[in-house]
């Protein structure tokens, strides 16, 4: 998919829709630090058929959406670890945040 397309996806109706049901859930936080400040959205894989799977999208506050998209640029971050718990892990400690 490319940039286009996905922006396209973006402001599709289906997308609008479930964004909305994450941001207004009072109970959507930071995947990281807990924070309900400033949430975003992140898709693991930008793949078509994925981009509306529950479990391809995790919420993060505006700070760590940007941090992981920092590094995973430069390292391939996603592909490196084998579970959401070892990456997770990993963006708490380069947060700053003790597990």
């Amino acid at each position: 998919m490319n940039k286009y397309q996905y922006q396209d996806f973006l402001n599709s109706s289906e997308w609008i829709k479930l964004r909305n049901i994450y941001k207004n859930d009072s109970n959507t936080s930071c995947w990281i630090c807990g924070s309900k400040d400033e949430i975003n959205l992140h898709h693991f894989i930008y793949q078509k058929k994925l981009l509306l799977d529950p479990t391809n999208i995790v919420s993060l506050c505006a700070k760590h959406h940007y941090l992981l998209h920092f590094i995973s640029g430069k390292k391939k971050i996603h592909r490196n670890f084998r579970s959401l718990k070892g990456l997770r892990e990993r963006l708490k400690n380069l947060a700053g945040i003790k597990t």
